[in-house]
């Protein structure tokens, strides 16, 4: 099982689909809106008037600033976000200007619940929601919003988590063998020459 696994930091990428989703609905309602607008004054009998035309021109340009504003706040929100799968841990790095870095040991993950709806399906993206155990402070769990190839990246968190509950498991079991030696070894006997 190993054999697939990169023993280096892995960045998840994340889709461009419900970025495009967001930015054409968001263009789409303020047009919507302003066509609105102009069906209002335009059903309603007004007369039309240089000074309401004039009117018009910067209603428009407020909409296509607001727009702007709206198109580069839903970019810069998606792309500050950063998910890096290492062999021992998941990293969330946040911000642009602030950056805010979340780091979750593999071994503190309790449950890995996947989102897929039927547009994450056709375009192969999802939402990993990962419970994280009581050992975190401030973190009851870890959300992988929108990322590609949402199973392919399950079943390698899934690996790693496995490995790392191996190795523990497995320090543990030497551990107690240790124990049992040496208290074996305190119990036999010994011929002092």
């Amino acid at each position: 099982m190993d054999q697939g696994l990169p023993t280096s930091a892995h960045h998840i990428k994340k889709s461009v689909v419900p970025l495009v989703g967001r930015v054409s609905a968001t263009v789409f309602l303020a047009n919507a809106a302003y066509l609105g607008f102009l069906a209002f004054f335009f059903v309603s009998g007004f007369e039309i008037r240089p000074i309401i035309l004039l009117l018009f021109l910067v209603i428009a340009v407020a909409i296509f600033l607001l727009q702007s504003v709206l198109v580069v706040f839903l970019v810069v929100d998606w792309a500050k976000t950063d998910y890096y799968l290492m062999p021992d841990k998941i990293v969330e790095f946040r911000g642009i200007i602030v950056a805010r870095e979340i780091v979750c040991d593999l071994r503190h993950i309790r449950t890995m619940t996947l989102r897929q709806g039927w547009l994450g399906r056709s375009f192969n993206y999802g939402t990993l929601f990962l419970k994280i155990g009581p050992e975190v402070d401030k973190h009851d769990y870890l959300e992988l919003l929108w990322i590609l190839h949402p199973k392919q990246c399950e079943r390698a968190i899934r690996a790693y988590h496995e490995k790392q509950m191996s190795a523990v498991s497995g320090e543990e079991s030497a551990k107690q063998s240790d124990e049992e030696t040496r208290e074996h070894y305190l119990k036999v006997p010994r011929i002092i020459a």
